[in-house]
Parts: structure tokens; sequence; C-alpha cells
């Protein structure tokens, strides 16, 4: 930043490491020869000073002294000991405004752990050039580390993972549990179109659709815009920005790709997504989306492999990106609750007909073009593939038949098998366990099938509340410790888990006065809700009260406020994990903070 408050030209080398996990083949930035080498008058010109340069995986900074008598630079460069200079061309440079005014060049491709030269030289307006200034730079090397994607689904967004997330960055070593949330941002094509939500066959030009309400960039909880359009492609759209947070910071605190991110999130190996769009995007749009994410996620990271993590439609926008943009990059993908054969019972069709919606009804093109041969064979030859999925229990009344036949109110159980050919293991959660029945009902032949493993979980009584089993399945801890040892490759367990979904947290007052108002929050949100013990249920001074939180495994917020005008007193920023039992202990005197045990 010092070196942009004394004006310097800033030249960007950003490369993009292509789709593929694997490094890319081309050693350099596109170029073409240099003629550096043909004689030029080389008079009084004075040449680049104090040259630095800044370099990750695959980009590089390059930057120096702003000087107002030049009209422009040549910038070559050459690989570690070769003595072939290339000349990076000004077609080649894409040039952009960035902070303070500072152009910026983006070029392609570099090579992780590469010893890259570089040189530089002026040229005046009169058409005379400056001698050479050099500085040679390596690029960092790609780690050995995996990350995790995790894939939300309809009418939803990272807040999908607000449990799973931090286990596994706890799991996977990250400090204080944190993990990354992203979010796409999308210009939907002038003239592209898209087809009407409500007359399937009919086609409108996308940005003529006026019922359109954009979803927040990141979600919070659970929802669904007033979409209209069906079938929003990846040609009918281009990704104008990707922005990372951490899942403790505010909306506000998101920012695009720069170099300096790297300290902040080079470390980071959980990341929770948040589609464009949701409702209305293809699946094959929201593979191209996940693709671009994977990109951003390797310049900052050097991360070379990946798992994915998909629930319901999450699972099928993972299927999409496998599929159709790379495989080399995936070591393993994992379903939870995916419709991979649709979501039956019609229920998506009260939905208006939105474009996800139909993309998930049973009988869709687009599930039949996701399942074909063309598209599935040899993309998961090198993947480990889990099916997880949720029975509420065996065929017949009472739960006597010998086939897991029910799902978790939304899609049935054999759809979350999903494929055969797709060589998945395939796991069932259930209130109802028998030891000698692993079998399940099949969806395409309506006849049982074999299941690897059955794991005990709780009932989630699914026909009092229809969907509760297929968004509850994301808080059972059976869930969560299968899905962490799938990521930690260890052998996936039958045995029980206990289900933690809430915390106590006690309040003792030890001030001079009633505690009258206490609320408590996910402290990325910024409404505090409702007053916990207004009226009878006040804390009398030297009293406590005992409460249940769903606001756990996360960092929440507390403040309580007294009678007679007290101070208000608020504790912030602390992680709370389900399950557990925390204290908290008001000041004698009135002050500005609670007190934890």
């Amino acid at each position: 930043m010092k070196n942009i408050i004394f004006g310097l030209l800033l030249i960007w080398i950003t490369v993009g490491c292509g789709g593929g996990g694997s490094s890319p083949t081309n050693t350099s930035p596109e170029s073409v020869e240099d003629n550096s080498n043909i004689p030029v008058q080389v008079v009084d010109v004075a040449k680049p000073k104090n040259i630095q340069a800044k370099s990750l995986f695959y980009n590089m900074d390059v930057a120096w002294d702003k000087n107002s008598d030049i009209e422009s630079y040549d910038v070559s460069y050459s690989v570690e000991e070769t003595d072939v200079w290339k000349e990076i061309t000004l077609k080649e440079r894409t040039s952009k405004e960035v902070e303070f005014n500072i152009r910026a060049f983006s070029f392609s491709k570099l090579m992780p752990s590469t010893l890259y030269h570089f040189r530089i030289r002026a040229k005046n307006y009169n058409g005379n050039y400056s001698e050479y200034s050099y500085i040679d730079k390596k690029t960092l090397e790609e780690t050995t580390d995996k990350a995790v994607i995790l894939v939300h689904g309809l009418r939803s967004g990272a807040s999908t993972w607000d449990l799973l997330a931090p286990k596994l960055s706890k799991q996977m070593g990250i400090e204080n549990n944190k993990y990354v949330e992203i979010a796409v941002d999308i210009n939907i094509k002038k003239d592209s179109e898209c087809q009407d939500a409500k007359l399937q066959d009919k086609k409108i030009k996308c940005n003529e659709l006026s019922h359109i309400v954009k979803q927040e960039p990141f979600r919070k909880v659970s929802g669904q815009a007033n979409e209209t359009i069906f079938g929003l492609d990846k040609e009918n759209f281009e990704v104008t920005s990707i922005k990372w947070k951490l899942n403790t910071e505010k909306d506000s605190k998101a920012t695009g790709y720069t170099f300096s991110k790297f300290d902040k999130y080079s470390k980071q190996r959980v990341f929770a997504i948040n589609f464009s769009n949701n409702d209305q995007l293809t699946f094959d749009a929201q593979g191209y989306q996940l693709g671009k994410i994977i990109e951003n996620i390797k310049k900052l990271t050097g991360v070379g492999k990946f798992d994915i993590i998909g629930h319901s439609m999450g699972g099928l926008a993972a299927r999409a990106y496998i599929q159709n943009e790379n495989t080399e990059n995936i070591g393993q993908y994992i379903s939870v609750d995916t419709p991979h054969f649709g979501a039956g019972r019609g229920l998506y069709i009260g939905l208006a007909g939105r474009n996800a919606a139909v993309n998930l009804y049973a009988d869709s093109k687009a599930i039949h073009a996701l399942n074909s041969e063309e598209k599935t064979t040899g993309k998961y030859d090198s993947i480990k593939v889990y099916h997880l999925g949720y029975s509420d229990g065996l065929e017949g009344l009472f739960d006597n038949g010998t086939y897991y036949d029910e799902g978790d109110g939304i899609v049935n159980i054999g759809s979350q098998m999903g494929l055969d050919s797709l060589n998945p293991t395939r796991v069932i959660f259930s209130p109802t366990v028998k030891d000698d029945i692993k079998e399940y009902k099949d969806t395409l032949t309506g006849f049982s099938r074999n299941v690897d493993m059955v794991i005990q979980s709780i009932n989630y009584d699914w026909d009092t509340s229809i969907d509760s089993a297929h968004t509850m399945i994301l808080k059972d801890e059976a869930y969560i410790n299968t899905l962490i040892g799938i990521v930690e490759n260890e052998e996936v367990s039958n045995e029980p888990s206990t289900v933690y979904t809430t915390a106590t947290i006690k309040i003792i007052n030890n001030t001079d006065h009633s505690m009258s108002q206490l609320y408590i929050k996910d402290e990325n949100k910024d409404d505090w809700g409702k007053d916990l013990v207004t009226g009878v249920n006040k804390i009398g001074k030297g009293d406590s009260k005992s409460l249940t939180t769903l606001e756990c495994d996360k960092n929440i917020d507390i403040k309580t406020t007294g009678l007679f005008g007290a101070d208000e007193m608020k504790i912030l920023e602390k992680y709370i994990e389900c399950g557990k039992e925390y204290s908290f202990e008001s000041p004698i005197q009135k002050a500005s903070a609670i007190k934890i045990q």
C-alpha cells in the first residue's frame, strides 16, 4: 500500500489456473517472440526504478515507480534458466482501473513453483527507450492439502452448513473453526433468451422478465426469490464478481479477488458457496459457477484437490460441474438427500414452475440429460462417490417390511441412492434399523437393491412437517460425523450418535438490580429477536436462570438490560457449541460487558 501512496505503476501478471486439477502445461503468459534485440536508440531516458514483485501460485505482481515523462513500458520475461526472452504484448494485456486509479494489466499463464525473470524498459514520447531494469521472482509451490466445497440446494444458501462447516474446519485444523462464505454475481447478457416459467415452450429475453427479485449474495436463511425465469443457462450470463468473507464477518466485509486477501484466506480449507439467482439456474449453469469458484480458490490457496458435498439440488449442481467442466481436481463427491432421479409427489409444481423446481421434477428433461450415459460415462472413474440419504422407515404399515421405501418427505429413498454408473457407496440414515435389512426400493425398477450401510438416526416424523427430515438431517450428529469421517478418509461407521441441536446458557445476575430483558442472536444477524426473560421470567438480583438456545455451533451475541435505566450489557462473538452448557455472569457493578465463566 505504501507503494500505491507513492504512485507506483502496478502491472498485474494474473493467471487463471483453468478448470483442471493438474497444473497447466503452458509455462508462460500468452506472448510473442521478443524483438528487443533489434537496435533501438537509447538516449537519456530514465529506466524504471524500485522494481518490486509479489507472487502467489499462478500470479505475479510487478511494480515500479511511475514517471510522467514516459509514454509506455515494454515488459518481457524468461523462464527458469533459459535465455530466451518473450515480450508480453499490449494485445494480451487487459487494462483495467483499480483502487487509487492505478492502471493494471492481466495476463496468462504462470506455473506454480517456477522462477520467472522479468525485465522492463521505458519509452518516452519521442520514441526513445531506456535501458532495462530486471527482477526475478518464483511463484509459490502448490499445497498438497485439499479443500472442501459445500454446495446448497434449492431456496437456500451458505447458511445450510452452519453446523457442519465449523466442525469440518475444526477437524482440518483451521484457526477458530472459521470457514469462508463465497457469493457469485452475474450479468445477464442483453440479447439472451430464457424460457418463461409458466409457459415452458415460450422464449422471452431474460432481461425483460419483470418479476425477478434478486436474492441477497450472502443468504443467512432459506428463502426464495420471486423469480420467473425458466432455464437461465451458462450461455445467458457472465460472472462479474466472486466475493469472499469469513463466516464470522458481516456481509459488508466481503471482498473480491486481490493479493491482499492472501494472508487472510490462504490457509482456509472449507468453503460454503452461494449461487447467484439460485432458483433460476439450470444445473449446467450452477456447475459453471461452481467451476469459476474453484478456479478462484485455487489461485488464492494453491489447493489442487477438492471434496464436494452437495445437499439436495446442490448434489446435482456438483454433478453438473464434474460432468461438464472437470473431473481431475475432485477427490470425493458426497451427495446428501439429493434427488438424482428427481423429486416425486409433484411437490414442485406448486412453485409456479420456477426453473430449478421444474428441473427437479422427476420426469424433467434436465434430469434425463444429467443422468444420460453420454454425460456420466468415465466422469467418476477417479472419484470416490458417496450417496447419503434418509428413509423414514421400512415398507409396510408397521415398518415390518424387508426394504426401505420411505424418503425424507421431499425425495424418495431410491432417488437419493442415485445411479449405478457413478459406482457410489450408499448409506441410509433411518430411525428404523434392523441388522438383517440393508436394501431399498429402486426408483427405476421398483425392485429392492442392496445398500452398503444403514446408520441409526432420530425420527423426524415428516408427516407433521413435510420437509423437516430433508432439512433437519443437516443438524443430525450422525450425518455430520459421517461426513467428517468421509472427508478425513476414515471408514464409515454405523455406531449410533447422540444428536445435539441446542446448547444451555445459564445467566447469573450479580448486579444490584433485576434483569428484565435478555436477547441471544447469531452474531452475523442484525435482528435481536424476542426478549427471553420478559415479565415474570425476569432474573432477580442474585438469581440465575438457565435457557435452551438453538443458536449453537456458531458465534453468538448476548445482551441484557436491567430495570430502572440500568446499563445495557453485552458479550459479542462467543462460540457456543451444541450439546454444551455455558454460564454467563453479569458484573457486580454496571458495566459494558458480561463475564463468561
